[in-house]
């Protein structure tokens, strides 16, 4: 006797009665066959949700295709923070604004507070 691994019916095409393979692209009118499988992905959503994960199924902002900016001349450091969201939002719209890589947006911001290479600010 084999035990072969069954799919749970959620996770079918309900296109081609076929079941999606890892890896494999999976076509866009995939939806749950009954209201019991209907009900359970919208629990799941609610309770992702509740969680702090978003859903990735419906995107907020068109994706863009960033072209690559010329690197500084300077030597570069990675710097990598926390941010919420909206200021993320914020800064990154900022820069696609003015056409800047990130490094650039925070010079100028910098510049535009008259902070000093020191970290200090104009009294």
């Amino acid at each position: 006797m084999t035990d072969k691994p069954t799919t749970p019916p959620m996770f079918r095409s309900s296109a081609a009665g076929k079941r999606i393979r890892p890896g494999s692209s999976v076509p866009g009118n995939v939806s749950p066959n009954t209201e019991h499988e209907r009900r359970q992905l919208q629990a799941l959503d609610t309770a992702s949700e509740q969680a702090g994960f978003p859903s990735r199924e419906t995107a907020s902002q068109p994706v863009v295709r960033r072209r690559r900016q010329p690197a500084s001349t300077e030597p570069m450091h990675n710097l990598c923070i926390r941010a919420p969201i909206s200021n993320y939002n914020r800064f990154v719209n900022f820069c696609v604004s003015q056409n800047l890589p990130y490094w650039q947006g925070m010079a100028k911001l910098m510049d535009l507070c008259g902070v000093t290479p020191n970290g200090d600010l104009p009294e």
